[in-house]
C-alpha cells in the first residue's frame, strides 16, 4: 500500500487548516493586546466584580469600564476601582466623601450594599490617576467570579496538574507520538490515493455505460428511422396498388360496356 504521491502544492485541507490557526492566532492576539493598547493610549481598563458589595448597581460577575482619570477630577457619587493601601486587596466602591488634607485628597469610599464606610480612606495626590467607572458589562466576569470560588480554585489546580501529566507523557513519547502520527499520516495518505483512483475508476466505467448507452440510443433511432421509410414506402406502394386496381376494373367496365354495341352491330 504504500504509494508515492508527489503533490504539486498544498492541499486544501492544509491551506483550510493553516488559514483557521492564522485567524485564531490574530482573534487571540486581538483580545490580548487590545486591552493594553486602550489602557495606554485612552486609559481604558476594565474591573471585574466578584462580590456583592455594589447590588444593586452590579452584580459579581459583571465586568465594570473604567478610565483613567486625576484624583482631582473625581467627583462625590464616583464609582473608583481601587487598590486597598493597606491590605492590597482590589474593590470597586462609590465615593461618598472627598476632603484635601495639607494637598492630599482622602476619599471616603463604601459599596452601595454594605451598611457603613470602608474603614481606610484612599489617599492620593491630586495628579494621581485613579481608574473611575463609565460604563459595565454584565456577565462577562463570571469566568473569573468562578475561578476565584472554592470550587473554580479546586478545578484550576486538577486542570493544571492534568496538563502537566498530559504534557510529561507527550515529553516522554515524542519519539513514540511522532513514529505513529508519520505512520497514520501515510496510511491515510495511501487511502486517499486508492480513493482517488478507485472514482476515477468508477468515472471511467460511468463514462463507457454512457457511450454505451449513447450508441445504443442512437442505433435505436436509426431502426425507428429506417422502419418509418419502409413504412413509408409500403403505404405508398398500396396507394399504387389500389390506383392500378381502380384503373384496371375501369378498363374491364369499359370493354364491357363496348362488347354489346359490337354484337348489335
Amino acid at each position: 500500500m504504500q504509494t508515492l504521491v508527489k503533490s504539486k502544492g498544498k492541499s486544501p485541507r492544509i491551506k483550510r487548516t493553516a488559514l483557521i490557526k492564522i485567524f485564531s492566532a490574530f482573534v487571540v492576539a486581538i483580545f490580548i493586546i487590545t486591552p493594553s493598547l486602550l489602557h495606554y493610549y485612552a486609559g481604558i481598563g476594565v474591573s471585574p466584580i466578584l462580590t456583592g458589595s455594589m447590588r444593586p448597581y452590579v452584580q459579581p460577575g459583571d465586568v465594570l469600564v473604567t478610565k483613567s482619570t486625576k484624583a482631582s477630577e473625581v467627583k462625590v457619587g464616583d464609582v473608583v476601582a481601587l487598590v486597598s493601601q493597606e491590605t492590597g486587596i482590589f474593590y470597586a466602591h462609590r465615593v461618598i466623601d472627598i476632603r484635601d488634607i495639607n494637598g492630599t485628597l482622602r476619599m471616603v469610599t463604601k459599596g452601595d450594599a454594605n451598611a457603613a464606610a470602608d474603614l481606610s480612606p484612599y489617599m492620593a495626590s491630586p495628579n494621581a490617576i485613579v481608574p473611575r467607572n463609565i460604563g459595565r458589562v454584565i456577565w462577562l466576569g463570571y469566568p473569573l467570579v468562578y475561578l476565584t470560588s472554592i470550587q473554580g480554585r479546586q478545578a484550576s489546580l486538577s486542570l493544571i496538574v492534568t496538563a502537566n501529566v498530559i504534557a510529561l507523557l507527550l515529553f516522554l513519547f515524542r519519539e513514540k507520538i511522532k513514529e505513529i502520527s508519520e505512520r497514520a499520516y501515510h496510511l491515510y495518505r495511501d487511502l486517499y490515493v486508492e480513493a482517488q483512483l478507485a472514482r476515477a475508476e468508477k468515472e471511467r466505467e460511468a463514462r463507457v455505460f454512457r457511450e454505451l448507452f449513447n450508441e445504443e440510443r442512437d442505433s435505436q433511432k436509426e431502426l425507428e428511422h429506417r422502419s418509418n421509410i419502409y413504412k413509408d414506402l409500403f403505404l405508398q406502394s398500396q396507394e399504387e396498388k389500389q390506383v392500378n386496381e381502380a384503373e384496371i376494373a375501369q378498363l374491364m367496365q369499359e370493354m364491357n360496356e363496348q362488347q354489346p354495341k359490337k354484337e348489335n352491330k
